[in-house]
């Protein structure tokens, strides 16, 4: 929740999509390509993130602006003339919002936020972003201040944050903006009957997930054996298993390695919109879903039999937030820039191990 919050993404290809077959539109995709071509040249890859904040990223920031002007300008034009169905309206619409601010970003006007360039995962797909640095302090200053605003309370619920008794993890604090609210401002309700979960840990000395000395992360053959194995074991005992995986590579290896054991939801073949997993998931007692897609959010009270985390959900430390938080950092004199970034990461792998374990509650 705190990444959607945190983030304005516009994947140029959706916007593409969006436009293909309006009357008048072309330009305006035109645009859009020109921008892709030049993002996709400057990253030289997929799974790319660029803040462009180095000195000699000056002429890019610059032409990536006016390539956003000149889309924004068009596509508005496309708009104006009123032939569009109101769904596309809609998308549209939102695009552009999200393109203002960026461009304004980009054009360095002095607001909390850090614009970049992205290349998706696997494809390569090229867009551009904003990283906002302090997505909870609206709703923080609303609550501590209601003389400036309508808001006079707020009810967030969580089954899987806070063990009974315990406050509430810092990193998930400071993602509503209610890290230092006092006790006369904030009341816990905990329920009187709690549920009993067991756990099984893996060997201390078992396989490390990644191969030692790589200069990028490689996923280890033998702890990929080693996760077949407990797969194997959960599955002979019965009952549904559902896998909580960071990334979608960690989909790929796994599903491929239990291939010829076991069938599972979420493999390479015959993806899937989240619904339709949760879905055939749900229908057959047996099944096994590997996904990174649900360590929050999926309510499954007493559908699961087995919950297995392969390896912690250590995000990325150059995620775009982490990048705009060491950019802020930096901007400010930080005496360690980096370790911002990284202490962020570590507090959202804590809060996603916490709500991820809760998926068996």
């Amino acid at each position: 929740m705190a990444d959607s919050i945190a983030r304005t993404y516009v994947p140029l290809s959706t916007m593409v999509d969006t436009l293909h077959g309006i009357q008048g539109g072309q330009p305006a995709v035109d645009a859009i390509n020109q921008l892709g071509e030049l993002i996709i040249q400057t990253t030289g890859g997929a799974g790319v993130t660029d803040p462009l904040s180095s000195l000699g990223s000056a002429m890019i920031r610059m032409r990536c602006a006016e390539f956003i002007e000149k889309i924004i300008q068009v596509t508005e034009s496309v708009l104006s003339a009123g032939r569009i169905a109101l769904p596309r309206v809609s998308l549209l619409k939102a695009d552009l919002y999200a393109l203002g601010l960026i461009q304004r970003a980009f054009r360095g006007d002095p607001i909390a936020a850090m614009p970049y360039i992205q290349t998706s995962a696997v494809r390569g797909y090229p867009g551009v972003g904003l990283a906002r640095l302090t997505p909870g302090g609206l709703l923080g200053r609303s609550i501590r201040n209601p003389a400036i605003s309508q808001l006079r309370s707020a009810l967030i619920t969580s089954a899987t944050l806070c063990a009974p008794g315990e406050e509430m993890p810092p990193g998930a604090g400071r993602a509503f903006g209610l890290y230092d609210l006092t006790p006369a401002q904030r009341t816990i309700i905990e329920p009187k009957r709690f549920g009993r979960a067991s756990y099984v840990f893996t060997l201390p000395d078992g396989p490390a997930p990644h191969v030692q000395g790589r200069s990028a992360p490689e996923l280890n053959p033998a702890w990929i054996a080693h996760i077949s194995r407990i797969l194997g074991a959960a599955h002979k005992a019965g009952g549904r298993i559902l896998v909580l995986v960071p990334s979608f590579r960690d989909v790929v290896a796994i599903a491929e390695a239990v291939a010829d054991r076991m069938a599972v939801l979420g493999g390479p073949a015959g993806a899937a919109p989240t619904q339709e997993y949760i879905r055939r998931f749900t229908a057959d007692r047996n099944a096994i879903w590997i996904t990174p897609s649900v360590w929050t959010g999926f309510g499954a009270p007493g559908l699961l039999q087995h919950l297995v985390i392969p390896r912690l959900p250590y995000p990325q430390i150059d995620a775009p937030i982490f990048r705009a938080m060491e950019w802020m950092a930096e901007r400010s004199a930080a005496p360690n820039p980096k370790s911002t970034a990284y202490l962020a990461a570590r507090s959202e792998c804590e809060n996603l191990l916490r709500q991820g374990r809760g998926r068996a509650v």
